[in-house]
């Protein structure tokens, strides 16, 4: 067992190194897309009188959100499963207490077998890794989900995952994804925009961008996180490993020289008997 772990934890290493570059750009990134969504809301929320932006203005009644879930394929990872399942139980259940519909998209088998065994609506279900979720397939269920959203199946679009912060500490985070989220009480309405081409072919275009590339900061943070969780994981069970090795040991040597003893004893007193 230590054996496997050691190797593990080499495997999860090796990943980790390749990832490296994620640990900085992946933070700037995400706050140049938060940067843009706040431009594009405070631009144009409420300023068409009637006219609605779903991505925008959202929808006027909640019946149903979707819930995309990021998990990782296989366990031995710490908490990096349990937490985000947490997560996702946690807001279904406030939806549904509120009377709002939940259905699930995983990314990730852990995440998918979760919802089964609690009985939520899969609507859809993938395998989280590199060779089987590439650019393409991400970009198709970005735009199945986002126009499954301005038809109104679904009024609400929440991601769950983690968020990488160091080698030691990743952070769930539940993100409204879709519609952005309204400007604050302090926040003031940014300048109304000249834009080309016009103002619905630009929301449509810059809020499917947005929300692609929000599922691609999703991903990319829970792919880190489960390769920076599993490294330290896997190094927690080796020396975990090695206690119980010195442990094991130690029983035995006692059991053995339990044995010699009492055969000893049994050689004695077999020679005092005759």
């Amino acid at each position: 067992m230590q054996k496997v772990m050691r190797a593990m934890n080499m495997i999860a290493s090796t990943k980790f190194r390749k990832m490296t570059y994620l640990q900085e750009t992946l933070p700037f990134f995400k706050n140049n897309i938060e940067r843009l969504e706040r431009d594009i809301r405070a631009s144009f929320a409420g300023r068409y009188g009637k006219k609605r932006f779903p991505e925008i203005d959202g929808h006027e009644k909640v019946e149903t959100v979707e819930i995309v879930l990021f998990s990782a394929d296989k366990g031995l990872c710490g908490a990096h499963n349990s937490s985000v399942r947490k997560a996702a139980a946690l807001i279904i259940e406030a939806k549904r207490a509120e009377g709002i519909d939940a259905e699930v998209t995983c990314f990730g088998n852990k995440g998918a077998a979760f919802c089964r065994r609690n009985g939520y609506k899969i609507y859809h279900q993938t395998e989280i890794g590199e060779k089987t979720l590439t650019d393409e397939n991400l970009r198709a269920i970005a735009d199945n989900l986002l126009e499954r959203f301005k038809t109104g199946k679904i009024q609400e679009i929440h991601l769950v995952y983690n968020e990488f912060l160091s080698t030691l500490s990743q952070s769930t985070t539940v993100l409204q994804a879709l519609p952005f989220i309204p400007p604050g009480a302090d926040e003031k309405p940014g300048a109304e925009l000249i834009t080309e081409p016009e103002s619905d072919a630009f929301i449509r275009q810059s809020a499917k961008a947005v929300f692609n590339y929000k599922l691609k900061t999703a991903l990319l943070n829970s792919y880190i996180s489960e390769h920076a969780s599993r490294m330290t994981a896997m190094d927690n069970a080796t020396h975990n490993s090695e206690d119980l090795i010195f442990r094991y040991s130690k029983l035995r040597n006692k059991a053995r020289q339990t044995t010699i003893t009492n055969e000893l004893i049994e050689i004695v007193a077999g020679k005092e008997a005759m």
